[in-house]
């Protein structure tokens, strides 16, 4: 009973001190992450792999029972994911648009969906949104608005804290605000969602976590919320023949 004791004490110990360097080394990280974009240097990529992996260690480790105050852990790994708020202006999103952000979101947030850390879960689905409709505004080469919008599907479908309704009804209400991208943009991601929603379905490979799991899917459901999502989107586009997924 000692003993288990003593060990519960080591590893709040543990968790605590984990806590405070990622406290320290996060606030350094993000100077350097800005820097490095700023530089179109590639080490932004490996800070985004490093930021990735603590917020899953955090998670983990705040979901094994051994820590007993987990709104406040919660609130820790908050603070590293809002790291991933990434500059949105054009020339930022041609050079990280090619890091797939939306995936990395995506992994983060399926995983605090399984943990019950809704708080983390909601968060990081507030910075989905903000990066799809801030750097799908551009046309960087890198499909920003479709990816996002493929992330956002995904979570609808995949987790306990959103639907597919929510985010019609959610994209809806941007639309009427007029904080949704331009139409042209909307329009080309649309057709994209419809494409995927195919043949692009059945025979769709990917490194990608983001792809990966769509491969993995319920078919039918994400083709499903797929069409309702480019509907809603892009209204005009509706009755275009369906391409071939590329």
């Amino acid at each position: 009973m000692v003993n288990g004791h003593v060990s519960q004490l080591r590893s709040e110990l543990f968790f605590n001190k984990l806590l405070e360097w990622a406290d320290i080394v996060s606030n350094e990280y993000r100077q350097i992450l800005i820097l490095a974009i700023e530089k179109r240097s590639l080490l932004a990529l490996q800070i985004i792999f490093w930021l990735e992996g603590w917020i899953n260690i955090l998670m983990e480790m705040s979901s094994s029972g051994l820590i007993k105050d987990k709104a406040t852990v919660e609130k820790r790994i908050v603070s590293l994911v809002r790291e991933f708020r990434l500059p949105t202006d054009v020339e930022s999103v041609k050079f990280t648009g090619m890091f797939r952000i939306e995936s990395s979101l995506y992994k983060v947030a399926e995983r605090a969906a399984e943990l019950r850390l809704a708080k983390v879960w909601e968060f990081i689905d507030s910075l989905l949104w903000r990066w799809t409709l801030e750097a799908g505004a551009h046309q960087s080469g890198w499909s920003n608005l479709e990816y996002g919008f493929r992330a956002l599907i995904m979570l609808a479908i995949n987790s306990p804290y959103s639907t597919v309704e929510k985010l019609i009804e959610r994209i809806t209400l941007k639309r009427e605000i007029n904080s949704l991208p331009e139409q042209s943009h909307l329009d080309q991601a649309a057709r994209e969602l419809r494409s995927l929603s195919g043949s692009g379905l059945l025979d769709y490979y990917s490194h990608d976590y983001l792809d990966y799991a769509i491969m993995n899917s319920d078919h039918k459901v994400l083709s499903e919320a797929l069409i309702k999502v480019a509907t809603t989107i892009s209204p005009a586009t509706e009755k275009e023949p369906i391409r071939r997924h590329i």
